[in-house]
């Protein structure tokens, strides 16, 4: 199982993608991309927004390998380096208990199959759009 995850300035995506061990082809099981929606996760640094697309990505693996499936549930949102990791260490020890390890990577935006999913809503224009928090 691979895993590419993207943000942008206004949008998030990941892809899980299904790998060969005996040939190393590829191929997509599921993805899903979306848009920052208030100003101020827009106005969130990206290293913020690139940890809340994998906290996205990861609760969708632990969905479709546990056979449960549910909402996110780990928004944008201030919150500390203490409380994102205990939620990505329950997250992980989660899925570790059914056998999924892990291996982190950076990869470039041309490698990163997620690249251009984070980048739609900006090519469609809705960078453009007028946000206002309710």
């Amino acid at each position: 199982l691979e895993v590419h995850v993207d943000a942008s300035s206004i949008g998030w995506a990941w892809a899980m993608f299904g790998v060969s061990t005996v040939t190393g082809d590829s191929w997509l099981i599921q993805s899903a991309a979306g848009v920052f929606k208030t100003k101020n996760q827009r106005s969130s640094h990206i290293n913020r927004k690139e940890l809340a697309a994998l906290a996205k990505a990861m609760v969708a693996v632990h969905a479709a390998l546990s056979g449960k499936r549910q909402r996110p549930l780990i928004p944008l949102v201030k919150m500390d380096g203490i409380k994102w990791y205990s939620i990505f260490q329950e997250i992980m020890d989660d899925l570790r208990s059914v056998g999924v390890n892990f291996k982190l990577e950076k990869v470039t935006s041309e490698d990163n199959r997620a690249d251009s999913l984070s980048r739609a809503a900006s090519d469609w224009g809705f960078d453009q759009l007028e946000i206002s928090d309710p």
